[in-house]
């Protein structure tokens, strides 16, 4: 288990890196639909082959805009960011201030307090 973590943990940190490397030499945005869907095949052929239980259709809509919102707005304006000149570096420190972000807004729009 420790080593599915290591590597969770390498493959994302590289996330940013990979932002810088990619951008000379494709669009950000094709890429991300290309790494999307090759990941969205792969989570399929798991979910299928482990029989994981599909949410009901009406719950459907609200996981497809958690996933928009997570991966195509975050990773989508990530980067956006590198391609316009902002080092990764930055943009990895930026990057680990969403949940703070998330905490305020939370006490600033919903009025929660986020748990301790």
């Amino acid at each position: 288990m420790k080593a599915v973590a290591a590597l969770f943990i390498l493959i994302w940190s590289t996330g940013f890196i990979v932002a810088k490397a990619i951008v000379p030499v494709a669009d950000p945005n094709l890429f991300l639909a290309a790494r999307f869907a090759l990941a969205s095949l792969l989570f399929l052929v798991v979910a299928v082959a482990a029989r994981v239980p599909w949410p009901p259709w009406r719950e459907v809509p609200r996981h497809l805009l958690a996933g928009v919102l997570l991966q195509a707005g975050y990773l989508g304006g990530t980067y956006w960011a590198v391609a316009q000149g902002l080092a990764p570096s930055v943009m990895a420190l930026l990057g680990t201030l969403q949940p703070l972000l998330i905490a305020v807004l939370a006490l600033v729009v919903l009025r929660e307090v986020p748990m301790r």
